[in-house]
């Protein structure tokens, strides 16, 4: 069993990630803030990081992606967004976000 850690300002869509994450298995960590998040991922280990792009704040998604990666073993973050685009595409995957598409 993972611990999936869930990053998202919308309550409704961080407790329904949350419900899935359970649904498939696994233990979820819904956090509402990039500083949330990266309290808990200085707390212990998370398998992976579900992680929304666009959060008010001092964090958005895209600092906090930044400062995941930097961390010395930092886990697989991926990136949700429901506003991509390819410039923010290409900066999530520069700053190291796992890329689910085929190669």
């Amino acid at each position: 069993m993972a611990t999936i850690l869930i990053v998202d300002d919308d309550r409704a869509l961080r407790d329904g990630l949350a419900e899935t994450v359970t649904d498939l298995g696994h233990t979820p960590v819904p956090v509402a803030s990039g500083s949330e998040a990266l309290a808990r991922l200085h707390e212990g280990p998370v398998a992976a990081v579900l992680l929304d792009l666009r959060m008010p704040g001092d964090l958005d998604g895209m600092a906090t992606l930044e400062r995941i990666r930097a961390l010395p073993e930092p886990p697989p973050v991926t990136v949700l967004t429901a506003f991509a685009s390819p410039a923010n595409t290409i900066e999530a995957m520069r700053l190291g976000a796992h890329d689910p598409s085929p190669a």
